[in-house]
């Protein structure tokens, strides 16, 4: 029979004889690799010691010190080769087929650490720096878009970029995402010394694409604003509502879809929403707005603030950038500051503005017939009637409004009988 101290005597001599032909071996490094029989040889040595001693340790009780000093002894040296060892196998593929206890340290050894992973503390900061931009970036790109109804491409602008960084993020953050992402590079077979830099720029990519998107907002922005004026054209006020509101959503500060959105509410007659619009363009030296302010003023009948509204746009309006609409944009002024006027009992000044407007397109009809009120409250009927007869000339045929139809009445009451 044998004793429990003899099985461990025996143990420890092949756990010396096997360290033993492992340091032959360590010699030859790093020439030739270590061979993976003498790594098994002198690491099962080892597992038999560990058995050993705990048969021992619960049957005898006690371990002869100098017997453990020598297994410490022999540790340390196998300590010291663990480096070794890691590099010329894959000790983690070897644990999949003997699944070792989690503290037998000596199938744990970590290769020496590759020069070329020098700076992975480097890329690793960087990283995180870069996964944190993207949630920033994140952030303000969703918070944006959620406040529109979106459609599939809004849809798809929210969630590619969400997924890419919860994807990356993961991969770099938490323990299932490496793991994850580890399985991916070694089925591409890409080096370990290398997969820092490869998550680095992963998340620089993926960096650029939101910063990109984020860039490219404003011009989101224009392109729904287009769209909200072209529905407003041909009257389709809720589509042009709709894309004037994401227009906003994505650039609060653009005047021109503010513009616009107040001359969509006030065809709606939603007059207190269409001014506030109006005053957030014209509050960003937008001057085309001064006709919207000026138009809801005298739609609510304020005329002292529909003068003012139009005095103001005048002022403004040599500073505009746009030449080709520029003698539109004066022309409009000039017929509310006349039409002003004339609520105001300023008759002559209306006559004066309206005929500034005349000047700029005199074929066109709102002028003329408000002209032709005008110089009928300064008793010139004669004039009165020449005017709005030029007004019906000069009006489209589906052109029938407050004036117009004024004027018809004045050429009736003035036909000779």
């Amino acid at each position: 029979m044998v004793l429990p101290l003899d099985e461990l005597q025996a143990a420890i001599a092949r756990y010396d004889a096997a360290l033993t032909q492992l340091q032959s071996a360590v010699a030859n490094l790093p020439q030739t690799p270590l061979p993976v029989l003498v790594i098994l040889a002198a690491l099962t040595a080892r597992d038999e010691v560990q058995a050993g001693l705990i048969q021992a340790q619960t049957t005898v009780g006690n371990v002869p010190s100098d017997w453990l000093h020598q297994v410490i002894t022999l540790d340390e040296q196998l300590r010291l080769w663990g480096a070794d060892i890691a590099t010329s196998v894959d000790l983690a593929k070897l644990r999949q087929s003997i699944n070792p206890a989690e503290d037998f340290w000596w199938w744990w050894f970590e290769p020496r650490p590759d020069p070329r992973d020098y700076w992975d503390w480097l890329w690793n900061s960087l990283t995180i720096a870069g996964i944190t931009a993207c949630g920033a970036l994140l952030l303000e790109i969703w918070g944006k878009f959620l406040t529109i109804t979106p459609g599939a491409w809004e849809s798809l602008a929210i969630l590619a970029p969400a997924a890419a960084t919860l994807t990356t993020g993961g991969g770099v953050l938490t323990t299932a995402g490496k793991n994850l992402l580890t399985q991916a590079f070694d089925r591409l077979g890409i080096p370990a010394y290398y997969r820092q830099e490869l998550r680095f720029g992963l998340t620089l990519v993926l960096f650029a694409l939101l910063l990109s998107l984020h860039l490219s907002l404003p011009m989101i922005a224009r392109s729904y604003s287009h769209q909200g004026e072209a529905a407003l054209a041909v009257g389709d006020l809720r589509t042009a509502k709709t894309q004037l509101e994401r227009s906003l959503a994505l650039k609060p500060d653009y005047p021109r879809s503010q513009n616009l959105l107040g001359q969509v509410h006030q065809n709606l007659e939603q007059y207190d929403e269409a001014n506030t619009a109006f005053q957030y363009a014209t509050q960003a030296g937008y001057t085309p707005a001064w006709v919207g302010r000026s138009d809801v003023a005298l739609a609510q009948e304020n005329y002292a603030d529909a003068e003012v509204a139009a005095r103001r746009g005048l002022e403004q309006v040599t500073s505009w950038d746009d030449p080709d609409a520029e003698a539109e944009l004066t022309y409009d002024l000039y017929v509310n500051l006349g039409w002003a006027q004339l609520q105001q009992d300023q008759a002559a000044a209306a006559a004066d503005s309206l005929e500034q407007a005349i000047a700029i397109d005199p074929e066109l009809a709102t002028a003329h017939c408000i002209l032709a009120e005008a110089q009928a409250e300064q008793n010139e009927p004669l004039a009165a009637r020449r005017t709005a007869q030029l007004c019906l000339d000069y009006a489209a045929p589906d052109e029938i409004n407050h004036w117009t139809m004024a004027a018809e009445a004045r050429l009736q009451s003035t036909m000779p009988r």
